[in-house]
C-alpha cells in the first residue's frame, strides 16, 4: 500500500473516513428526527379528527332508539360465530 505510506495519501484517508463517519451520523440522525415528526403530525391530525368527530357520535347515539343502546350492542348472541359477531354492525345493526 504506497498510497497509506506517505503523510498526505494517510490525510486523504482519514478525512475520507471522517466524511463517510460523519455522512452515516447525519442520515441516521435525520431520519430519526423525520420518523419523530411524521409521528407528531399524524398524531395531531388523529386529535384533529377525533375533536371534530365526537359530538357527531354523541349526537348520534343520543338519537337511536333504545333497541340499538350500545348496551346490546355489546351483548353477544350465542348463536353466532366472533366473524358474524364482529360484521353484525355491517349487515344488520342491532341483529341478533
Amino acid at each position: 500500500m504506497r498510497i497509506l505510506d506517505s503523510l498526505s495519501g494517510r490525510l486523504v484517508a482519514s478525512l475520507l473516513l471522517v466524511t463517510v463517519m460523519f455522512g452515516l451520523i447525519s442520515a441516521a440522525t435525520g431520519s430519526i428526527t423525520l420518523h419523530r415528526e411524521i409521528n407528531e403530525a399524524m398524531d395531531s391530525s388523529m386529535q384533529e379528527a377525533a375533536r371534530r368527530l365526537l359530538p357527531l357520535v354523541i349526537d348520534d347515539l343520543f338519537g337511536r332508539d333504545v333497541s340499538q343502546s350500545p348496551a346490546s350492542w355489546r351483548r353477544p348472541c350465542p348463536t353466532m360465530t366472533a366473524v358474524a359477531w364482529s360484521f353484525r354492525f355491517v349487515m344488520a345493526p342491532g341483529a341478533c
